[in-house]
């Protein structure tokens, strides 16, 4: 009877169960859009993504930036 107990309960903790939010995840979200709207907008997914050419550009401004370094 006592194994059975233990086993049962050892299964019934080991049965995910999905998590529940908290209760006051909207009024953080409004908070943080108030206060730092880009905190939002980075959580949200929201933010701005730059296209290849910027980084292409970016990464030939660095190898001529590298060319004038002496050594």
């Amino acid at each position: 009877m006592l194994a059975r107990t233990l086993l049962l309960s050892v299964l019934a903790s080991a049965i995910p169960r999905p998590a529940a939010a908290c209760l006051w995840d909207s009024e953080t979200w409004a908070a943080e859009g108030d206060s730092l709207p880009c905190v939002l907008d980075v959580l949200s997914g929201g933010y701005p993504q730059h296209t290849r050419q910027y980084f292409e550009a970016r990464s030939a401004a660095a190898d001529e930036a590298l060319r004038w370094a002496p050594g």
